[in-house]
């Protein structure tokens, strides 16, 4: 049997045992409406009274649920419960509560296979109507529609279980996340962040081995962003960030930047401390900052290779 569908048993208050299906591959499970708890009997194998050694469902894939009006509690067992997991949807279930699902997410991504392979980890919370949904695909993991979910990445080790993490895009969120503490994986290349307005980027003491930033209209607690922080930096691009005032440096020169972004910030004001003292930067581009008082000082020292300026 690879596939296992149960559908509207709405007296049921519980799901069979299904643990041990060696080839099972998909799971759909809609509409169980007094359900309210998975326990450890749903990993068990038929008749077993005991929880297997082994992991159950050693073969599943893809896992939905929908529709599953009073479901309110998840319990993984202690084994790797689903080691070849690539798809977990859950849609329209209201009474599973973030902290719940939080713990089902660690679980799930910590015993399985494909997070060794994961590059790109995606982080939104706003759904657009998709329901909660978490994918493996390729080397890409996309969690969607989870709303604690951004926060509880960083602040548990959720994130460091993504040992081969290059990018990560969170985007509508609306937690209160501080990236900072070396919560960012050392393997990372990408940041971007998108419509994330409480999402603090702490730098005093952080160095971050990011060669591409990219933050769209977030991060309202940013008023200066320091390049210090970026030694790696390459690509930066900052658009709609409504309170950043200026970007600097205070160790030049830094050599790794090569193109520079500034979009619609109405605060910007300046390139404050040393300038902007990058010997590869190729592309300048600071627009729509209307209290702008000053491009870069020294440019035509500083800026040895640059190659177009828009304003």
């Amino acid at each position: 049997m690879t596939s296992v569908s149960l559908k509207s048993c709405k007296n049921c208050y519980m799901l069979p045992s299904l643990g041990q299906l060696p080839s099972l591959k998909s799971l759909h499970v809609e509409r169980f409406d007094e359900l309210k708890s998975i326990g450890k009997e749903f990993y068990k194998n038929e008749g077993d009274q005991h929880s297997s050694p082994i992991a159950p469902f050693p073969s599943l894939e893809t896992f939905e649920f929908d529709h599953m009006l009073c479901w309110e509690e998840w319990h993984l067992p202690d084994s790797e419960a689903f080691p070849q997991l690539k798809r977990l949807e859950i849609r329209d279930c209201p009474m599973l509560k973030g902290d719940m699902l939080s713990q089902v997410l660690m679980g799930i991504v910590s015993s399985s296979w494909d997070v060794s392979k994961v590059r790109r980890l995606k982080i939104q919370e706003e759904d657009e109507g998709r329901g909660k949904e978490m994918t493996f695909y390729g080397d890409s993991l996309t969690i969607c529609g989870f709303e604690p979910v951004a926060e509880y990445a960083f602040k548990s080790r959720i994130i460091h279980h993504l040992t081969s993490l290059q990018e990560i895009l969170i985007i509508w969120c609306s937690s209160v996340v501080s990236l900072g503490d070396n919560c960012l994986p050392k393997s990372l290349q990408k940041l971007t962040i998108s419509n994330c307005c409480q999402i603090e980027l702490l730098q005093q003491q952080d160095k971050y081995d990011l060669i591409d930033l990219q933050i769209y209209q977030s991060c309202a607690s940013l008023t200066s962003l320091s390049l210090d922080a970026f030694p790696n930096l390459q690509n930066l691009q900052i658009i709609g960030c409504s309170n950043l005032e200026s970007v600097s440096m205070s160790e030049p020169p830094h050599a790794a930047l090569q193109s520079l972004t500034i979009y619609e910030c109405p605060e910007f004001v300046s390139f404050a401390g040393e300038g902007l003292a990058a010997p590869n930067l190729t592309h300048l581009d600071v627009s729509g900052c209307w209290k702008l008082e000053a491009l870069p000082r020294g440019m035509n020292t500083l800026l040895p290779n640059l190659e177009s300026l828009n304003i």
